[in-house]
């Protein structure tokens, strides 16, 4: 009887000190416990998209302040760009004065003009860029690699996760250590040509969403 106390004290301490939840009851629906007070106390403080950039880029409050409504306003003008075929991508680039960059695989000025006179800013914040791969092959390039990340891992690359860069054009590879010359040839055997990047994410284990 003294042990099964035990057992049961320790099992309280346990939910006093992290947020569990538990499976559905008998009638089917979901049992939750609340975290506890002391765990809300040790949490860490959510971080704003502010105060990211902030952070990252050495800003003033007011200067973050500006980039993210700026990221918020192109919105309308993403959704235009994005309808053009040799569409690349836009971001807002923070190492170069929060200019908005729009990616395209072709140099057109009418084009150009035609999304400028969209551009409600100042329009010398507004840069055009070409680029070799245009967003329609990326994205089909990611569903390639995000579909083969069991094969990989099989193989012994190391792949966490997969996204698109669009700011540097490529594939990114989340790796969990740096690719061996044998590695790489593995990836470009297996995808030739195709713009890949790693980018190592230590202490990050490869888990798969459910």
């Amino acid at each position: 009887m003294r042990r099964f106390r035990s057992k049961i004290v320790m099992l309280l301490l346990t939910a006093l000190l992290v947020p569990s939840f538990m499976p559905a009851d008998s009638a089917g629906s979901q049992v939750t416990m609340e975290p506890s007070a002391e765990y809300l106390r040790n949490a860490p403080e959510p971080v704003s998209e502010v105060a990211q950039i902030q952070r990252d880029w050495d800003l003033s409050l007011d200067e973050a302040t500006r980039r993210i409504e700026r990221q918020t306003s192109i919105s309308d003008l993403n959704a235009v760009a994005a309808e053009m075929p040799d569409y690349s991508g836009m971001w807002i680039d923070h190492a170069d004065g929060g200019k908005v960059v729009i990616a395209f695989t072709t140099t057109d000025p009418v084009r150009n003009a035609a999304l400028r006179s969209l551009f409600a800013a100042d329009s010398g914040l507004l840069e055009f860029r070409e680029v070799q791969w245009s967003d329609r092959e990326l994205q089909a390039l990611y569903d390639q690699l995000s579909d083969s990340k069991a094969a990989l891992r099989a193989r012994g690359l190391p792949v966490a996760s997969v996204s698109i860069g669009e700011s540097v054009n490529a594939i990114v590879l989340q790796v969990t250590q740096d690719l061996t010359s044998a590695q790489w040839a593995e990836l470009n055997r297996r995808f030739p040509g195709a713009p890949l990047r790693t980018e190592l994410v230590v202490g990050s284990p490869i888990v798969e969403a459910l």
